[in-house]
Parts: structure tokens; C-alpha cells; sequence
């Protein structure tokens, strides 16, 4: 969607795009919906996917996301522990 943004196409245009993804999705499934349903599917999802996303912020909230999960992480699982000097053992290859 941001290359098409960039490239200077309108929302007509993207909806076209969305549109003829979905139909072509939509004819791998054994028993196909209708073509109405499915514009009426892809206007709703490429309509939301232009005014509604954001991809700076999609990424902010996905490294704050992972940031919490670290924390998490680091809490929990590790509660107790102490750092060992070494990390792994050294096992001697056998031939």
C-alpha cells in the first residue's frame, strides 16, 4: 500500500488492486464465494488498509511489543539465576 502511495496512486486504484488479489484468492477454494461478496469484502479491507494503517506505527507498536516480552522474559525465566562464566561446555570431538 505505501508503494503505491508513493508511486501517486489514488484510493481507486488500490482498490483495484485489493479487489483482483481477493478474486484470484478466492478462486483456489473448492466452492467460491460470489463476486459481490467478495468486492464487497476487498472494498472494506483495502478501504481500512488506506486510511487506517499506519506502518511507522504498526512498527513502533510491534518493538514496544517485543520490548514487553523481553522484560517478560528476562523476569521470569531467568528469575534466580546467576550469570555463569561460561555459557556452554566445551565437549572434545570424538571420531
Amino acid at each position: 500500500m505505501l508503494a503505491f502511495k508513493q508511486q501517486g496512486y489514488t484510493v481507486q486504484g488500490w482498490l483495484k488492486e485489493v479487489h483482483y488479489q481477493c478474486m484470484r484468492v478466492n478462486g483456489d477454494f473448492p466452492v467460491p464465494m460470489w463476486e459481490k461478496e467478495v468486492k464487497c469484502i476487498s472494498k472494506s479491507i483495502a478501504n481500512w488498509v488506506w486510511y487506517k494503517f499506519d506502518i511507522a506505527a504498526s512498527n513502533r507498536r510491534f518493538s514496544e511489543l517485543q520490548a514487553h516480552r523481553n522484560s517478560l522474559r528476562k523476569t521470569t525465566i531467568n528469575a534466580g539465576r546467576t550469570k555463569s562464566s561460561r555459557s556452554f561446555e566445551i565437549w572434545p570431538i570424538q571420531n
